[in-house]
């Protein structure tokens, strides 16, 4: 057999039994401007359509459901929602700090309804999370009032718009980029996550074995966070114009979003995970204990949920 043949054999046969490519990491996401670093990092092409694919769902039910079906291997949620797919998905860890929200979270109101006092028996709408739950409980606690004492209105946030401008709710526990769609047309708001400083969070989570299987698009796609946020905080404008018509909003309207949503860099991650501060897990301490007082989850959470990153330099 001519050498030529024989060594075209051997590298077909080394090409067979080569590892064929990971597929994409699939990342979802509902819409929020704290998500959107994800986007711009795509657009900036930190990362290619072949390393990540980002999936946007209409709301963060339909996140929760992909993740537990196994749909999507990384899920943009809420800290509470974190806490709510360990009940289902016990391998579920915490990866990465995404936002805080410092007033990007609100209770709104019908106009004339100025006091919260006003919304005793009224109709409330709160999308099914405990993250509704728990704005509206912190609101209502604030004085003295609780949750029973109001009319609640389940709604996914594809809704929230629609329902109050119907007039088909009195109120509604909302966020960015709805809250500034109402607030312009004369909501009255009423409480919001400013006055709770540091208990609403997002933050990024994954299965256990994927820590291990997807590893080097995990790394890459939490070093490209960290790059989208800088890029974002040394070039807004650019950033809003890049990103506000995703968000359904004019740039001036998500630039003024992004004032009641604090993003989370590098430093303050490698802060947030260390295990000596513990800052990640009393936020999960704090939340879990109002989740089994509310009969929200089942059991506590235990420690093991936070992976104990140490994360790269970006």
């Amino acid at each position: 057999m001519p050498k030529q043949i024989v060594a075209l054999l051997l590298l077909a046969l080394l090409g067979a039994c080569s590892d064929p490519p990971d597929p994409p990491l699939r990342v979802g996401t509902n819409v929020w401007p704290g998500y959107e670093p994800l986007y711009l990092a795509r657009d900036l092409n930190f990362f290619n359509a072949q390393q990540v694919r980002l999936v946007e769902y209409p709301n963060a039910s339909e996140v929760l459901r992909s993740f537990r079906n196994d749909a999507i291997e990384v899920a943009a949620v809420t800290l509470d929602e974190a806490l709510l797919l360990h009940d289902h998905t016990p391998d579920i860890r915490i990866i990465l700090g995404l936002d805080y929200s410092n007033g990007g979270d609100a209770l709104l109101a019908q106009p004339g309804i100025r006091t919260l006092a006003e919304l005793k028996g009224r109709r409330v709408g709160v999308e099914n999370t405990a993250l509704g739950a728990y704005m509206l409980s912190l609101a209502l606690e604030s004085i003295g009032m609780f949750s029973s004492e109001v009319q609640i209105v389940p709604l996914t946030v594809d809704a929230h718009e629609t329902a109050f401008k119907n007039k088909t709710v009195d109120a509604v526990v909302t966020f960015e980029p709805v809250k500034s769609k109402l607030l312009a047309v004369q909501a009255e708001q009423l409480f919001d996550s400013a006055q709770v400083p540091g208990k609403i969070m997002d933050v990024l989570v994954t299965r256990e074995k994927y820590l291990t299987t997807r590893r080097k698009q995990i790394d890459l796609l939490i070093k490209s966070w960290f790059q989208a946020v800088d890029y974002a905080q040394r070039n807004a404008a650019d950033f809003a114009r890049r990103t506000a018509a995703r968000e359904k909003i004019g740039e001036a309207e998500f630039t003024t979003s992004l004032q009641g949503i604090h993003l989370l860099d590098a430093r303050e991650n490698h802060a947030l995970f260390d295990p000596a501060q513990r800052r990640i897990l009393m936020q999960v301490e704090r939340l879990s204990g109002f989740m089994l007082e509310h009969h929200l989850i089942e059991s506590p959470i235990p420690g093991d949920i936070i992976f104990p990153q140490r994360f790269a330099a970006p």
